[in-house]
């Protein structure tokens, strides 16, 4: 009788491409339930929506708030989130002509349904958009430095650089902008990093900003939000105590200027651009407060201005305090901005 081992059993290991088709499949089952309930959605509101469309100018002025901001989700609906789910699922059973990856794929839908959005879409709601275009410089990168107000901002941001300057867009975005379906579709795609906004979340953001400004060459574009959060009243007082200079005039948060600094500091060559955008927070008035500068109704202005590489320090404190004024220009333009009629 021989004595031998028992052979000892390895448990099993599901194989990783068994796990990425298992995740690809919940990704399919949940755009598809998205985009089913988006147009159930649609189709049951529709005539309540084109209700307040008719009683708008007439509604009183809390009432007036509420019901604009309902029919803005509702046109994002149409014209842009169930278009994007739709040709995403089209791209994910059809497959790619020859040489084109999902970036090359991708990127068409999000012009297209962004073009129409911050088109017709915010005409539709009796938004007048002037949007001024940046003179930029085709042999160099360009990172912009944006202001962070009212709604929509990461799609405003994609908007701007994919259509307006044509370029290829970089950056980075709070976790959270994943919960809307179409932008979760597709920020893989066009490698957008969604970050978790804790503490390790931003060291990962300045290293994902800093490995954005390495790699840029011409014909790409980032974007950073100094300010980090939309604005708010409250959130506006509650920096107060510790910033400078932008808080003072109060239609901006203070900048930080962390990331805007790690991007820059990698993109020696990158053309500045700060981004200046008001009209979207009037869709959000109860976070204004009193003193918030009015506006005539139905503007939304975009606005740029480049300032030269040798004017910005390599300082960390510096350069903080650079960013500082350039911060107060953006007070200033944003409440002569609100101050214009017409």
């Amino acid at each position: 009788m021989t004595n031998e081992a028992a052979p000892t059993l390895v448990p099993a290991v599901p194989y990783a491409g068994t796990r990425r088709a298992a995740g690809r499949a919940a990704g399919v089952l949940a755009e598809i339930a998205a985009l089913v309930g988006g147009a159930a959605l649609v189709l049951s509101a529709a005539p309540v929506l084109v209700l307040l469309r008719l009683l708008l100018p007439v509604l009183p002025g809390p009432v007036r708030a509420v019901a604009r901001l309902v029919l803005l989700y509702g046109v994002y609906l149409v014209v842009f989130e169930l278009p994007v789910l739709w040709a995403v699922l089209r791209l994910r059973v059809t497959p790619p002509p020859a040489g084109q990856g999902q970036f090359q794929t991708h990127l068409p839908v999000l012009r297209r349904a962004s073009a129409r959005f911050f088109g017709p879409g915010l005409t539709a709601l009796g938004l007048r958009p002037q949007v001024e275009q940046p003179v930029l410089d085709p042999d160099r990168p360009v990172v912009l430095l944006m202001r962070h107000a009212g709604v929509l901002n990461t799609q405003l941001a994609l908007h701007f650089m994919v259509n307006r300057l044509e370029r290829v867009p970089h950056a980075i975005c709070k976790r959270a902008v994943t919960a809307d379906p179409a932008l979760a579709a597709l920020i893989r795609p066009l490698a957008l990093y969604p970050i978790r906004w804790d503490t390790a979340g931003r060291f990962r953001a300045l290293r994902h900003l800093m490995g954005i400004g390495r790699e840029l060459g011409a014909g790409d574009v980032a974007v950073v939000f100094p300010e980090g959060t939309n604005f708010s009243r409250r959130r506006q007082r509650r920096s107060a105590a510790g910033a400078e200079g932008a808080v003072a005039g109060g239609c901006v948060l203070p900048a930080m200027s962390g990331g805007a600094r790690a991007v820059l500091a990698a993109a020696p060559e990158a053309q500045i651009v700060f981004v200046g955008h008001t009209g979207l927070e009037d869709l959000l008035p109860w976070r204004l407060g009193a003193g918030y500068p009015s506006s005539g109704r139905g503007r939304f202005r975009v606005a740029c201005w480049s300032v030269e590489r040798s004017e910005v320090p390599r300082g960390k404190d510096e350069f903080a305090r650079w960013l500082d004024l350039q911060w107060v220009a953006m007070d200033r333009w944003v409440r002569a901005a609100r101050a214009e009629r017409g």
